[in-house]
């Protein structure tokens, strides 16, 4: 008889399996976050894209950690390092940027989560709004009244100067934070900028001010420049 051998019970073993899993996780420290997405007035937001930023990481360190909302607005990170996270909720095509751009950043409520041992599946509510005003611009060419492809929008806010640019084709969706003044210049490769609300060229005429959920159409033709 070999007394050198032994025989284990699968039972002890996916027992010892489990033991060791469960002491892993708690040595990598990791937890959950979950919630609901909610606009101001407290209905939920379905299909909304959820961010959870940790906080005290540098860019190039973050993980990218993105979800998006059930049919009842609820949403599920797992799992997640032990840390601090700020929550951030969008969804354009309803009027819901993304509040992390400066631009609309008075339009962010805080929503942050602590992941640690004490706390390992915290429940966040995000809210979200006021609804941004939409602006839909189509941009021609003015000698050829045709569709001119990818233009770029810069977008300025005139209380604070904060900027944010974008190219987009087709007929864009461009939102702007409701009531604060917005300096609009549109700029495509062989054509002259055209901007309108700048303060230091009052020929520029007025910014756009837009309400909440309000929603405008308008068609900007580009002069092209002059060829050599």
């Amino acid at each position: 008889m070999d007394h050198g051998r032994r025989f284990h019970s699968p039972l002890l073993f996916l027992a010892a399996l489990c033991l060791l899993t469960s002491q892993m996780k708690a040595q990598q420290g990791t937890g959950a976050i979950s919630g609901i997405v909610v606009s101001q007035n407290g209905e939920p937001l379905a299909g909304a894209e959820v961010d959870a930023d940790e906080i005290g990481l540098s860019a190039r360190s973050k993980a990218i950690r993105l979800a998006l909302t059930d049919s009842k607005g609820a949403f599920r990170f797992e799992p997640v390092k032990f840390g601090t996270y700020k929550l951030f909720a969008l969804k354009p095509e309803a009027g819901y940027p993304d509040t992390k751009f400066e631009l609309y950043a008075t339009q962010y409520h805080p929503a942050m989560a602590v992941v640690s041992a004490a706390t390992p599946s915290p429940v966040v509510r995000v809210i979200v709004g006021p609804r941004s005003g939409i602006l839909k611009i189509a941009v021609i060419d003015r000698e050829t009244r045709q569709p001119i492809p990818n233009p770029t929008f810069v977008l300025r806010r005139i209380d604070n100067g904060v900027w944010v640019s974008n190219g987009q084709s087709g007929d864009p969706a461009i939102l702007l934070p409701p009531t604060i003044p917005i300096e609009v210049t549109v700029e495509a490769a062989g054509f002259r900028s055209w901007t309108i609300g700048d303060p230091n060229r009052p020929d520029s005429g007025a910014p756009f001010r837009m309400k909440s959920g309000e929603e405008l159409q308008t068609t900007i033709a580009l002069e092209a420049e002059p060829g050599p």
